[in-house]
This record gives structure tokens, sequence and C-alpha cells, in this order.
């Protein structure tokens, strides 16, 4: 099945940089030969994967849901809220934890110690006495097989392999005794649960540019909630300060801007190479694995 629209989500296309790097895709889309697709901006770029998390949620699970989005240099952490006929009807946005020290190599048990922390704070904000949905869905920045990161070395995600064979199980495990509630974790790779958040929305591939890019494919929305027609996500005071003029986050303008290395699948390679020259960003985007 071709895909007939691509939806640019991440933290780079937050507000009116997203109208800017719109026309930019495009661009590079006829430049390759590829004239008749729609391209658009989320939303709500920075909070897909939540979103998609929170629609993933099994439909027999009742109360609020707890949803976390591990990347390369932050924790993007939300508790969902649903109606009564299982509608995705609001998501609360938890503060932003930058993480960008425990992502790199040799910090994987402090990574995992950081990560229960999160979750387990997360968890306890739940208001109390509202029941609490026992699955965590942790969307992270790895490939992901199974509801576990995938056993290659490749990340500090997948280094959490390291630490049991069972790594979803040790999570699960260890969350539970420090929250004191019953909860079962799973994973998820970022750019899949991306997707989603726009499932039902058929031939549709999200892009997701931060210290990678990724890309997901929107599935059918059979087994997935839907998001009510008056959705709400509200952010806290600090997430909303992160926003530039430029209408994006500043760490992420700095990650573009500053000539850092991003990394790109090899398939990548031709699209992203006409797309830094068109924007004038050929020197300061550097390729390769």
């Amino acid at each position: 099945m071709e895909v007939r629209e691509f939806v640019l989500g991440g933290g780079l296309y937050n507000g009116r940089f997203g109208k800017y790097i719109r026309p930019v895709v495009e661009s590079v889309l006829v430049q390759c030969g590829i004239t008749d697709r729609r391209v658009s901006v989320s939303e709500y770029p920075s909070y897909l994967p939540l979103i998609g998390a929170a629609r993933s949620i099994p439909w027999e699970l009742q109360g609020a849901a707890v949803v976390v989005d591990f990347g390369s240099t932050r924790a993007k952490r939300g508790i969902a809220f649903f109606d009564e006929d299982n509608t995705l009807s609001r998501l609360q946005i938890l503060p932003t934890k930058d993480i960008t020290d425990l992502t790199g190599p040799g910090k994987t048990t402090e990574l995992a110690a950081a990560m229960i922390n999160l979750i387990t704070d997360d968890i306890n904000q739940v208001s109390q006495g509202a029941p609490l949905v026992p699955k965590i869905m942790c969307s992270m920045a790895a490939y992901v097989e199974g509801g576990e990161p995938a056993k290659i070395n490749r990340g500090a995600y997948t280094s959490l392999n390291q630490l049991s064979p069972r790594i979803a199980d040790w999570f699960s495990e260890r969350i539970s005794q420090a929250a004191g509630v019953k909860v079962v974790v799973e994973f998820v790779h970022d750019c899949d649960v991306a997707a989603c958040a726009l499932a039902g929305r058929p031939r549709s591939a999200i892009l997701m540019p931060g210290s990678a890019l990724g890309v997901g494919f929107a599935p059918p929305g059979d087994h997935y909630r839907p998001i009510a027609g008056d959705f709400a996500l509200r952010l806290s005071a600090c997430n909303v300060a992160r926003i530039s003029p430029f209408g994006c986050r500043y760490d992420a303008y700095h990650l573009f801007w500053v000539g850092v290395p991003i990394r790109f699948e090899p398939a990548c390679q031709k699209f992203i190479s006409r797309f830094s020259g068109a924007y004038g960003w050929k020197k300061s985007i550097r390729t390769g694995w």
C-alpha cells in the first residue's frame, strides 16, 4: 500500500518552525519525483509518542494511564484520561526531564534507575483515589521486539538487556515495588507508537527527526482508542517555557544549528542530503553511523 500523506512530527516542528519546514519537505519530494503526496505538520508534534501510547492502552483497562517517552536527550511523561466510552479525552503533560547525561556509554544502570524513578513518580501523581491503568506504555528511542528492546548492541536502551534477559518483567517488578501497586511495563519503539497517534488514517506515515530520523506508518484504527473531538493536551509551565521564538525547543534548535552529528539510517541518506541542501543546512548536518 502506497503512502499518500507524510505527517511531520517531533520537537523540531513546533510552532512557526513547522510551517517553514513544510514547504521545504514538499520541495524535496518534488526533486525526488514525488509530486502527488500530501505533507502536513502534526498539531502536537512533540507529544505524538505519548498520544499514540495512550491510544494503545487496551480497551478493557479502565482508569488513568501513565505514558512515557524516553529519547536520547529528554524524557517526556504524561497521564492520559479517558471518557466512559474509552475515548481519549485529555493528556496531562508532566515536566520534561533532561536525561542527556544518562544515555551515553557505560550509563546503563544509572539510566534504568532514572527510568524507574520517573515512572514511579508519574504513578504517584495520579490523583488519590483515581483508578490507575495497570499497564505502562513506555516509548523509547530504540528498536523493540515483543515488547522489549531489541537484543542488539545499538544505543543506550538496547543496552538495558544487559540487566536482565527479560527486561520488561525486570522493570515491571521494580516499578511495582517502588510504587506500591502492581503494573506491567510494555516497551514500544518511539516512531511506531507515534504513528499510532494517527491510527485509522489510511496511507499515512510520520517522519520524526530528532537525535535520529525515524519513520512510522499509521495502523488501522480498529484496535486503538479514538480521540475525543474536544481532546485537550495540557502542558506544565516548564514545558511551555521550552518553546523558543523560532517555535521549537531550544535543545532541538541547538542540535540542528551547531553542527552536532545527527545519525540517520543509510536508506535516509539521499533524502536528508537533499533536504539539508534545500534549507541551507548542508554544512551543519553530518549524516552516517
